[in-house]
C-alpha cells in the first residue's frame, strides 16, 4: 500500500467502499477484503480512517446500492459526502487458483486515480473464509427469497379477499338491482293500469255529462211547456201523475225554494208543481221548481 503515500494530501481521510465484482455488484466478501484493508491502513501515520458504520452514511450509501449496482458517479458523490479526501474502491476477480484484488485510490478533490493490485492465493483458510462467506450470502439470499415468497402469498392471499369481497359485493348489487329492476317493472304496470282505469273515467266522466246535458236540456223542454194557468190534467199528460200527491207547505226547505205564500205542491218525477189551490178540478199552477237544474219560477195565473 506504498501508493498511499503519492497522494497529495497530509491529512489522509479515507474512506474505504466495500469492493465489488467486475458487474460492479457488492458482495460480502468485497466488504471483507475492504474492512480488512481499512484495517490495514489505519495503522500508517496521517491516514485517518472514516467509519463507514457512521448512520447518517450508511442511509446515504444504502440509497446507491438499493439495486447491488453502483456507478462510478455514484462513488465519488458518495466519498464527497462522507468527508473523505481520499476513496479507496476495488474489484475482486476469481482467477482460479488465486484472487486478483485492483485497489483504486482517488483524491476526491483533484480527481487524481493510482490504481494498484494484488494477488491473494486461494489457500485452506481463503477457502473456507470464501466458502463461509458464500454459504452467509446463500443463507442471507434464502431468508430474503422467503421473505419475498411471504409477501407474495400474503399479497395473493390479500388479492384473493379483496376479490372475494367484490364478488359478494358485486353479486349483492345484482340481487339489489334485479329487485329494484322487478319493482320497477311492476309499478310500471300498476301506473300503466291506472292510466288505462283514468282513461276510461274520463271517456265515462264526458259520457255522464253528454247524459246530464241531455237529461238539463230534456228537463229544460218540458219545464219551458209548464205554464202559470195548467190545470192538474194538463200538467198530468206532461209530466205524468203526481208521486206525492200533496206537499204540504210549512216545510222549511220548501218555503225557501217556493215562498210560503203558496199553499200546496206536488212532485211529479223530477218537478215540483206549485198550486193556487190543490183540487184537481179547480187546482191551476202558479210555480215550478227543476230538481235538475235547481231552477225555479213562479208567478200567479192570467
Amino acid at each position: 500500500m506504498q501508493n498511499m503515500h503519492r497522494i497529495d494530501p497530509e491529512e489522509k481521510r479515507v474512506f474505504v467502499l466495500p469492493f465489488s465484482d467486475l458487474k460492479n455488484r457488492y458482495s460480502d466478501l468485497g466488504a471483507y477484503v475492504a474492512d480488512k484493508l481499512a484495517d490495514e491502513l489505519s495503522d500508517i501515520e496521517q491516514v485517518k480512517i472514516l467509519n463507514r458504520t457512521d448512520i447518517e452514511l450508511i442511509k446515504h450509501e444504502l440509497s446507491f446500492q438499493q439495486s447491488g449496482l453502483v456507478s462510478e458517479e455514484d462513488v465519488t458523490t458518495l466519498g464527497r459526502f462522507s468527508g473523505a479526501n481520499i476513496l479507496i474502491t476495488g474489484t475482486i476477480t476469481d482467477l482460479g487458483d488465486e484472487l486478483d484484488v485492483s485497489v483504486t485510490f482517488t483524491a476526491i478533490e483533484k480527481g487524481e486515480r493510482i490504481i494498484d493490485s494484488f494477488q491473494i492465493p486461494k489457500t485452506r483458510n481463503i477457502m473456507s473464509l470464501i466458502a463461509a462467506i458464500s454459504d452467509e450470502e446463500h443463507r442471507k439470499t434464502k431468508e430474503m427469497e422467503q421473505k419475498v415468497a411471504q409477501l407474495e402469498e400474503s399479497y395473493k392471499q390479500r388479492k384473493r379477499e379483496i376479490e372475494e369481497s367484490f364478488r359478494k359485493e358485486e353479486e349483492a348489487m345484482k340481487v339489489e338491482l334485479a329487485q329494484i329492476e322487478q319493482e320497477i317493472r311492476e309499478k310500471s304496470q300498476i301506473l300503466a293500469t291506472l292510466q288505462g282505469k283514468k282513461d276510461e273515467l274520463v271517456i265515462y266522466d264526458a259520457q255522464i255529462e253528454a247524459i246530464r246535458q241531455g237529461i238539463i236540456k230534456k228537463n229544460n223542454l218540458v219545464e219551458y211547456s209548464i205554464m202559470a194557468g195548467m190545470r192538474y190534467n194538463e200538467v198530468s199528460r206532461i209530466l205524468g201523475e203526481s208521486f206525492d200527491i200533496r206537499v204540504q207547505m210549512g216545510d222549511n226547505a220548501w218555503e225557501k225554494v217556493l215562498g210560503n205564500q203558496y199553499t200546496d205542491a206536488s212532485y211529479h218525477g223530477n218537478y215540483v208543481i206549485v198550486w193556487s189551490d190543490f183540487h184537481e178540478d179547480s187546482a191551476v199552477v202558479i210555480g215550478c221548481h227543476n230538481l235538475v237544474t235547481g231552477r225555479t219560477w213562479r208567478r200567479l195565473a192570467e
